[in-house]
C-alpha cells in the first residue's frame, strides 16, 4: 500500500495502485480469521482447461 501526502491538509493518505499486488494484515480477534487468502484477478485458464482434459 502506498501513501501520498495530501496538499490541502497534510495528512499522510493511503493509495491504491491497481498494478501492485497487495498483502497486507489486519487487526482480526482471532488467529483462525488472519488467513492469507488469494484474491487476484488472473484468469487461471490453463488450469481450467487442464481440469477438463481427458486421456481416452
Amino acid at each position: 500500500m502506498k501513501t501520498v501526502v495530501d496538499p490541502s491538509d497534510g495528512c499522510v493518505k493511503r493509495c491504491f495502485d491497481p498494478t501492485d499486488k497487495v498483502y497486507q494484515a489486519f487487526n482480526f480477534d482471532t488467529m483462525d480469521n488472519q488467513k492469507i487468502i488469494d484474491n487476484s484477478v488472473e484468469l487461471r485458464i490453463d488450469e481450467h482447461i487442464a481440469g477438463y482434459q481427458c486421456t481416452a
